[in-house]
This record gives structure tokens, sequence and C-alpha cells, in this order.
């Protein structure tokens, strides 16, 4: 029979023991404009393809590849603007649901980082529809 000193002891040891998690990779920010008379992010678009029974959201991550933490889920009902995209990524500014402006439909006639009030980040291309622009 085993004693209760050893079994808190046991506990204590497998809380101390780390569980195993995707190693963190540094985000890779949205860059944003970088032509003279274009809006800052070209185009709009909606996620399609997503499945009805299946997970149903559409991954915005940290960077352009799906070992990247997730940041935020969408849906079909979301929009984002396209500002850049990485091989098979694109790397977008959401939309704000409540009408909040972006920042994306003005030139940025210089490359930059996206510092707006809204989120940014990366999505697989093949789920996105353009819908605008």
């Amino acid at each position: 029979m085993i004693s209760c000193l050893k079994l808190i002891a046991l506990a204590a040891a497998l809380v101390a023991v780390p569980v195993w998690s995707a190693p963190r990779v540094a985000a890779v920010p949205v860059p944003v404009g970088g032509e003279r008379d274009g809006d800052a992010c070209g185009s709009l678009a909606r996620p399609i393809g997503l499945k009805a029974r299946g997970d149903g959201f559409l991954s915005l991550r940290a960077g352009p590849a799906a070992r990247y933490r997730e940041l935020l889920r969408l849906t079909a009902r979301d929009e984002m603007f396209l500002c850049t995209s990485r091989g098979e990524w694109a790397g977008v500014v959401v939309r704000d649901r409540g009408g909040k402006d972006c920042g994306t439909g003005s030139p940025a006639p210089t490359r930059q980082t996206y510092h707006g009030p809204c989120r940014s980040g990366w999505v697989a291309l093949r789920y996105l529809q353009v819908i605008a622009g």
C-alpha cells in the first residue's frame, strides 16, 4: 500500500513535469502599403470552403505557416483586407464587425508594418475569396 506522503510526492512530481507544447516561433508582422496611389491593403476577402460539419473556422495565425500560434478563429461572416502574400499564405487585417476603421483604405506609399486598431495576422490563401478590389 502506498503511503499518503508517497502519493503527495508523486502528485507534486507530475505537476512539475512540463507538458509538451509546440515551440514558440516569433510572430511575423503583416506589412502594408508600398504603392503611392493604392490603398495600404488592396482587396477585401472572406473565408470560403469552411467545413460545416468540421471545425467551421479559419485560423488567423501569427505568421505564414501552420506552426505559428493561432490568434483568432474566423468564420464565414468575417471579412479581411488582403495586404500581402507569402507563398500559400496571406497577410491580412481583419475588418472590425463593429465598423471601426482599420486604416487600410488610404494610400501608404512606403512599405510598413501594420499597427492599426484591428487584428492582423496570416491565413491560408486557399480559403479566401476576394469580394472587392
